[in-house]
């Protein structure tokens, strides 16, 4: 894999462009969840009324990933190790933080690009005192 600018991978072994949009890597997640799961439910389920269950477990899980994240800055806060010597665990936990954001996203039928985009508007909004 090459590296560009920042670290990022501009390549993957898993064959895609690693420049993707969200789209593509709901996509993604969601063909490698119809390829996976237990006997009594698919992984890629989508989350309705009937089906609220799912989406307390995907917080929880988003929760726990997040938590990962959180034990490991605190480890480098408080100097139990560099910053280099956690970055790829750091890294490996953000993207266990995107597949679950992913996930639930997708399951819920929401569109996270569009939803970034509102976002990221009301924000110029609401900062718009702290531009620089």
């Amino acid at each position: 894999m090459a590296k560009g600018r920042r670290g990022f991978h501009s390549s993957s072994r898993l064959g895609f462009d690693m420049s993707a949009t969200i789209a593509e890597l709901t996509r993604l997640q969601r063909e490698f969840d119809s390829r996976h799961g237990v006997p009594e439910r698919s992984w890629a389920q989508p989350i309705d009324q009937q089906h609220l269950f799912l989406l307390l477990e995907l917080t929880v899980a988003l929760t726990g990933e997040v938590g990962e994240f959180a034990n490991l800055s605190k480890k480098v806060a408080r100097g139990d190790f560099t910053l280099d010597e956690v970055r790829d665990s750091l890294g490996s936990e953000l993207a266990d933080i995107l597949i679950y954001l992913l996930k639930l996203a997708d399951q819920l039928g929401i569109d996270l690009e569009q939803q970034f985009s509102n976002k990221l508007k009301l924000n110029e909004q609401r900062f718009k005192r702290f531009a620089i």
